[in-house]
């Protein structure tokens, strides 16, 4: 996908913290795009601020507050912290710093990153690994509207999946009601 450019948006373009305290950010922080892939169809891509430092494409990043973004993990989405049930969730499209805005993915077909190995379908869970999803429920976060299209051997960081919106649904055992 480098270099691909629909729509005025390049999904692994970075604007650095330094280049928005000089020019201001390029897109209003939650701009939505999205476009007919050549080979992976149609993707959406939004437009974030890095909380953390977002290690690589593919990891799974939770919103917080205010168009933020953080690598989900278990701590990030436990009870009472800040990408609790119903939080947007996206792929990273670059590696990004504390700071820097960037295109995360939040529909069509698209790289993910695992934890372990994973059977293509099953249902998805933040992990104790920063930025990568697990099948392994425990006490954890699951994530919906995301679907492995791929079986991983083990923890990879450019699993084959289908985005549809996703976010953290309720912690592994609990009940609305």
């Amino acid at each position: 996908m480098a270099g691909a450019q629909q729509m005025g948006i390049i999904p692994t373009e970075v604007v650095t913290a330094a280049q928005v305290t000089a020019s201001g950010t390029k897109f209003r922080p939650g701009t939505a795009s999205g476009y007919d892939h050549p080979t992976l169809g149609y993707q959406e891509f939004i437009w974030m601020k890095a909380a953390a430092t977002i290690t690589a494409i593919g990891s799974l990043c939770v919103e917080q507050t205010g168009w933020i973004m953080q690598m989900i993990d278990t701590t990030i989405v436990a009870a009472g912290g800040l990408g609790g049930p119903g939080s947007r969730c996206g792929a990273a499209q670059a590696a990004l710093a504390i700071g820097d805005y960037g295109w995360f993915q939040i529909y069509g077909r698209g790289s993910l990153a695992t934890s372990a190995a994973a059977a293509k379908g099953t249902k998805l869970y933040a992990s104790a690994t920063a930025g990568a999803v697990s099948t392994t429920a425990g006490t954890s976060t699951s994530v919906e509207g995301l679907t492995l299209l791929t079986a991983t051997g083990g923890a990879v960081t450019g699993a084959d999946a289908a985005f549809s919106y996703p976010h953290t649904g309720l912690i592994s055992g609990a009940t609305l009601f």
